[in-house]
């Protein structure tokens, strides 16, 4: 259980980052056109 727990957590911050990273990009396409 506390495997399957610690894979949720670490997926969730995966995607977490990888929609701040999207963001970020986001923002300096905007910013930049």
């Amino acid at each position: 259980l506390a495997k399957v727990e610690g894979v949720g957590r670490t997926r969730a911050q995966t995607i977490r980052g990888y929609l701040n990273e999207v963001s970020d990009a986001g923002v300096k396409s905007d910013s930049s056109s």
